[in-house]
């Protein structure tokens, strides 16, 4: 993460010695919390109600978030956020772009995040969510709704690992990566490339998301901003070609970078065309 700011300052440098204008907002600098709340949830005038919800992991440790249920529910969601993630500070946004479906979304935070338990790695990342699909579907008081996995960033890989693990409903990856190596070259520019080369870590290999689409036949929507410097479209262009799913969808956002995905009428409109595909089966 902090090669990744530095590569960022970098660039702005660049910019500033270069002559050109960057303005700089008041955001840049001041990013308050913005959780979901019952308030909130009560204004919008769908039923829906927060709750705190918790899952114990396969080693004891215990995983804490956030449910927003929904009266009629059609399926339960289960979150992955990104690499900086926080149920308590970004549940807002995540409730806003993604709670218009008819569905309950369930959201937690990764261990060693906010409060929670644990030193955080490759494999009990992974494992955590499998976990959390567990539980979900043992969970009687979700009325076993079919589940649909939402990863985001960091998150696509552990979505992915789950859907190759459990029978999900669907699968969406959100600015997703292919594999560590890819992503890292992706992020030299091609000028450089003869003269960079990558020793990545053992752990790091095992992170395939086209491996996974490759086998797995789950109902799979891979969707990205255009603008997405961090991943880039093509590799979501790659993860579509490698799926070997028979209902898969493939959506460039226009205007759109990494995180805002879903600000716009056209992003949300794709997703309930992958919805109504996904849950039916057609």
């Amino acid at each position: 993460m902090k090669s990744l700011l530095a590569m960022k300052a970098a660039v702005l440098s660049l910019l500033l010695l270069s002559g050109c204008t960057v303005k700089l907002q008041q955001q840049h600098f001041i990013r308050p919390d913005q959780p979901v709340t019952q308030q909130w949830l009560t204004e919008q005038q769908q039923g829906q109600t927060l709750h705190a919800y918790q899952v114990t992991t396969g080693d004891g440790e215990v995983l804490h978030g956030k449910l927003i249920r929904h009266p009629d529910a059609r399926f339960t969601m289960i979150y992955f956020g990104g690499n900086l993630f926080d149920s308590g500070r970004d549940s807002l946004s995540v409730v806003k772009a993604l709670g218009q479906f008819q569905n309950n979304i369930l959201m937690l935070d990764y261990r060693g995040y906010n409060g929670n338990g644990g030193k955080p790695d490759v494999t009990n990342l992974a494992s955590d969510g499998v976990a959390i699909y567990d539980a979900v579907v043992a969970d009687a008081s979700l009325g076993q709704k079919p589940v649909l996995l939402h990863g985001f960033s960091l998150g696509s890989v552990v979505a992915a690992h789950v859907a190759g693990q459990r029978p999900a409903k669907a699968l969406v990856l959100q600015g997703s990566l292919t594999n560590v190596s890819e992503m890292a070259n992706a992020r030299v520019p091609l000028l450089m490339r003869p003269f960079v080369s990558f020793e990545i870590a053992k752990e790091l290999q095992q992170v395939d998301n086209k491996a996974v689409l490759a086998r797995i036949r789950t109902p799979v929507l891979i969707c990205v901003g255009a603008d997405d410097s961090e991943t880039r479209p093509v590799m979501s262009e790659d993860l579509f070609a490698v799926s070997a799913s028979p209902i898969k969808q493939l959506y460039i956002a226009r205007d759109a970078g990494h995180g805002n995905l879903f600000a716009a009428a056209e992003a949300v409109a794709e997703y309930k065309t992958f919805l109504a595909r996904a849950m039916t089966g057609s």
